[in-house]
């Protein structure tokens, strides 16, 4: 975390980290990142991206197009904000260790967890679980698989002027409100914990099985 810090003096840092697949919207997010750059100069030189896209299994080390794309910016046109001074989106191809994404989920002052589409997206919990001071904020799509679990600020990951707009909020919040929402955040996990879900996840397929019982019986 030192080391990183010392890297993005005077900057906020949004951090995502995803496998590169389209369903997790990354070349959105870029698109997104684009427009909030282009409403907002007075950010220009005090905030920070940081991308990483790991390889999907089992397709030999080969990109298909969309991850090509999104390895060149996703068709989008950061570098023209940046400058000798700064760069915009620093985008990095690779797996990450245990101890590097933990080391960036510490740091960054905005997480980015916007799926098109996501059946669970752990990442939101692993953010929150790692915050011990309970500041920072996360974005999370609203088609993320952990959507309705008492989020942080969320939009649809569809709509570039909603992302802009919620990076807006993000890096404005106040430490006593990202305080505040991490805390009911990290308490919920603690209830919440596997053992509880997988009670929970049996209890609602005996109730489903319960109902169908009940209502083929009807007929």
């Amino acid at each position: 975390m030192a080391e990183l810090r010392a890297k993005c003096i005077g900057q906020k840092v949004i951090f995502s980290v995803d496998r590169l697949d389209y369903t997790k919207g990354l070349i959105n997010r870029l698109r997104g990142y684009e427009v909030f750059l282009k409403r907002n100069p007075q950010w220009h030189g005090k905030v920070v991206f940081v991308v990483v896209g790991g390889a999907v299994a089992d397709r030999g080390g080969e990109l298909p197009g969309h991850e090509a794309g999104a390895g060149a910016g996703g068709g989008t046109d950061h570098w023209a904000y940046g400058n000798v001074h700064w760069t915009p989106l620093v985008y990095q191809f690779r797996n990450l260790g245990f101890k590097e994404v933990v080391a960036l989920y510490r740091l960054c002052d905005v997480a980015l967890i916007t799926p098109l589409r996501d059946g669970m997206n752990l990442v939101a919990k692993e953010f929150v679980a790692s915050r011990p001071d309970q500041t920072g904020v996360l974005i999370l799509s609203e088609m993320a698989g952990r959507q309705g679990n008492g989020r942080g600020t969320d939009y649809h990951p569809v709509h570039s002027g909603d992302f802009a707009q919620a990076l807006e909020q993000a890096l404005a919040m106040p430490v006593e409100e990202q305080v505040r929402r991490n805390r009911l955040l990290q308490e919920r996990l603690r209830r919440y914990n596997v053992v509880r879900w997988a009670e929970d996840f049996v209890q609602a397929l005996v109730s489903t099985q319960n109902t169908e019982a009940g209502g083929g019986r009807g007929r």
